[in-house]
C-alpha cells in the first residue's frame, strides 16, 4: 500500500493511482480529473489555489484540498 504524500509535490498520476488502485495509471488520472470536474466546490478550491486542468502536478496545498473533499485513499 502506497502512502499519500502530504508535504510534497506529486503528479496527478501518482495521486490518482492511490485513489484508483484497480485500474491503469492513465485511467486513474482520467477518473481523478473527472471527479474534480464533477465536484464544483472541489474544482473551485483547486482553481483558487492556482491549479488548472493542464497541470501535471499538485502542490502540497492542493493535495490537502483533495484530501478534504475526497478523503484519504483506501
Amino acid at each position: 500500500m502506497k502512502i499519500m504524500p502530504i508535504n510534497q509535490m506529486c503528479s496527478v498520476k501518482e495521486l490518482a493511482t492511490l485513489y484508483y488502485v484497480d485500474v491503469l495509471p492513465e485511467v486513474a488520472s482520467r477518473n481523478l480529473r473527472r471527479d474534480i470536474r464533477e465536484y464544483p466546490d472541489l474544482h473551485r478550491s483547486l482553481i483558487e489555489s492556482g491549479w488548472n486542468s493542464r497541470k501535471r502536478t499538485f502542490t502540497p496545498r492542493q493535495v490537502q484540498i483533495l484530501r478534504k473533499f475526497l478523503g484519504d485513499p483506501m
